[in-house]
């Protein structure tokens, strides 16, 4: 089964590497770790993108390769390796670079790997928190950094209490269905003529479990502190590969395990979206930090997300799945710009140091600018269409008022995108900034860039994004 490549592999190589890196005569290895570690995440990528098409299952099921779970494949390992290219130089520059950061990344890829890929609760639960635990190792990763200890904290307390609901709710499932697999559970409730409360109860637990491991309000509060307080590289990494998968993860559940219950979890998936687009509204008003404004940034954009999963229907998914990939790329290239933020030799990240880049590095500044266009979701950056692709079958779907909110608070939200427009625009610089951009920093900066701009345009197609994401929703509710 070729959907096991990439969870065996990325887990081979990094128990490979770690057993290498403690003898003593490998410290060749220790040093290109990161770059080894890489290079096989993008060469899965590639391989799984490249795959071909159709559906297997594996160990009864349990494992399941289609479109849904290449696409998410592709997406969780190109990310990874994007991640671990330009966040080498940063961690050099804050003496903090260790072998066992790309292994701990490898690990938390290959969590989220089996998560996506699974049909099975509990298979489901094993994949996240084999990912859990890597990344609370991630967030404490800079032992010498206080924010860092704290964000760990809170995301181990938060994260604890997550699976906690989520493995309840499956003990629930399994009691009034009297299986754990995806399929078995689809039959069972579909033969059943009502809703059991305990039924009921146990899917309300799984969506509240899964929405706050995906940063969804109002279970997010987790999300800014680890945005803010995390290593830069760890925050990239969860924003752009392991939330997204997350979401991902819940459209499986939802839409395999638990299709004939749509009447009941379609209205929590719209209510979840509403609040998550006026919570990122609101929050990012006023903020001073520009890792904490893209925390609540990242908690809209799944918002976004959550509207198309909440249309429950073959559209509806594909505009999510395509708004998860172009926001996540749009992040990638915020975050390389990030790391590549210092003054007097030391990294900054207040949204007042933006002040005058302009004028300092205005190429930079464009580039920037035009990836807040595409999060604010405003033309001609992809954003506006993948968010209005999500509008339209939200209202396709007969949920006009749902789509009519969101359109509301998504219009808000534009404001906190655009005040980063115009502080890098219009504000004079105090202190200028000395940007350390790496070749791989520059290159994600640009590309992410460039390809907001014209991946909007009918000529390229999205390069086939929205087409990969229609034939993922098919396979999915067929």
């Amino acid at each position: 089964m070729n959907g096991l490549v990439p969870a065996l592999s990325t887990l081979i190589v990094g128990l490979s590497l770690y057993a290498i890196g403690q003898l003593s005569l490998a410290e060749r290895i220790r040093a290109l770790s990161t770059q080894i570690c890489a290079a096989v995440a993008l060469g899965l990528s590639v391989y799984v993108a490249s795959a071909s098409i159709g559906t297997d299952r594996a160990f009864s099921g349990a494992l399941i390769d289609d479109p849904l779970a290449r696409m998410a494949h592709s997406m969780i390992l190109g990310a990874t390796a994007v991640v671990l290219l330009i966040s080498k130089g940063f961690l050099i520059r804050r003496a903090v670079l260790n072998f066992e950061y790309p292994i701990l990344v490898l690990v938390a890829a290959a969590g989220t790997i089996v998560a996506v890929s699974s049909g099975n609760l509990l298979i489901t639960y094993v994949g996240l928190e084999l990912c859990a635990v890597a990344i609370y190792a991630l967030c404490a990763y800079n032992t010498r950094s206080p924010r860092a200890a704290e964000a760990a904290l809170k995301f181990v307390v938060l994260g604890g209490f997550a699976s906690s609901l989520f493995l309840y709710g499956i003990a629930l499932i399994y009691g009034a269905t009297g299986s754990i697999a995806l399929t078995d559970i689809t039959a069972a409730l579909a033969a059943e003529e009502g809703v059991g409360l305990i039924g009921g109860i146990g899917l309300l637990l799984v969506c509240i479990g899964m929405a706050s491991k995906a940063a969804m309000a109002p279970f997010h509060a987790w999300m800014p502190d680890v945005a803010e307080g995390a290593p830069i590289p760890v925050a990239a990494f969860v924003a752009t590969a392991i939330v997204a998968a997350t979401a991902i993860v819940l459209v499986r559940l939802l839409f395999q395990g638990f299709e004939p219950l749509m009447a009941v979890w379609r209205p929590v998936m719209l209510a979840l979206a509403s609040v998550s687009l006026a919570v990122s509204a609101i929050g990012m008003i006023g903020q001073t930090n520009l890792r904490r404004f893209l925390g609540y940034a990242l908690i809209g954009q799944l918002g976004c997300a959550a509207l198309g999963i909440g249309a429950g229907t073959e559209a509806g998914v594909a505009s999510a799945l395509t708004h998860l990939l172009v926001f996540g790329l749009a992040l990638l290239g915020l975050y390389a710009f990030l790391m590549t933020m210092e003054r007097d030799g030391q990294s900054v990240s207040k949204i007042s140091d933006l002040s005058g880049l302009a004028r300092l590095y205005p190429g930079q500044a464009a580039l920037l600018g035009l990836l807040m266009l595409s999060l604010a979701g405003l033309p001609p950056a992809a954003g506006f269409f993948s968010k209005l692709l999500v509008l339209w079958a939200t209202v396709e779907a007969g949920h006009l008022a749902a789509a009519t909110l969101a359109a509301i608070a998504m219009i808000l939200g534009s404001f906190g995108y655009l005040w980063i427009i115009k502080v890098m625009y219009v504000d004079a610089h105090e202190e200028p900034l000395d940007l350390q951009s790496g070749p791989f920093e520059r290159i994600v900066l640009f590309g992410a860039a460039v390809l907001m701009l014209i991946g909007a345009f009918p000529l390229v197609g999205g390069f086939g994004v929205h087409e990969a994401s229609q034939a993922a929703a098919a396979a999915l509710i067929e």
